[in-house]
């Protein structure tokens, strides 16, 4: 049984229809701080819509230093639907996909959130596709210093 109820699975699958009728692209964050059940959201949706995107490739950007990052890697490369193409980058190359277009970008943010990193996935995905965020809860992700902030940070604070 899928973690997400299926009526919800259906809007956004034809959110994605109108999307790729019209060329805008659409975003889905999904939240979560258990990972296991977060990889399964996100594999039950991609299975739910993998028609709409098997097409063409999908890029799935990480952080590779952190090894609960690779952890939900291998995790979702296990599961994912094996007749869609999958293009696995970490962050810290993701200075190789500029230029290219993908059908769909997820994007694992639940580590760190820099912006040079979601500057430069904005635009690799075609009109009509799809970016996948996968975020911390909002609780998680204001009371974590993420690497980024920690060198913003002022001494003492």
């Amino acid at each position: 049984m899928p973690l997400v109820p299926l009526e919800h699975l259906d809007e956004v699958r034809e959110e994605l229809v109108k999307a790729s009728k019209s060329k805008h692209r659409r975003l889905l964050v999904i939240m979560g701080d258990d990972d296991s059940r977060l990889m399964a959201t996100l594999l039950d949706f991609l299975y739910e819509v993998k028609d709409l995107i098997a097409s063409e490739k999908v890029l799935y950007t990480y952080h590779s230093f952190y090894s609960d990052g690779s952890m939900r890697r291998e995790f979702f490369e296990k599961g994912a639907p094996k007749d869609v193409t999958i293009e696995y980058v970490s962050y810290h190359k993701l200075d190789t996909v500029l230029g290219r277009t993908y059908g769909a970008c997820i994007a694992d943010f639940i580590n760190n959130l820099e912006p040079n990193d979601l500057g430069k996935i904005m635009g690799v995905v075609r009109g009509g596709g799809i970016y996948i965020f996968l975020m911390p809860t909002p609780n998680r992700l204001m009371n974590t210093v993420t690497r980024f902030q920690s060198n913003l940070i002022v001494p003492g604070y």
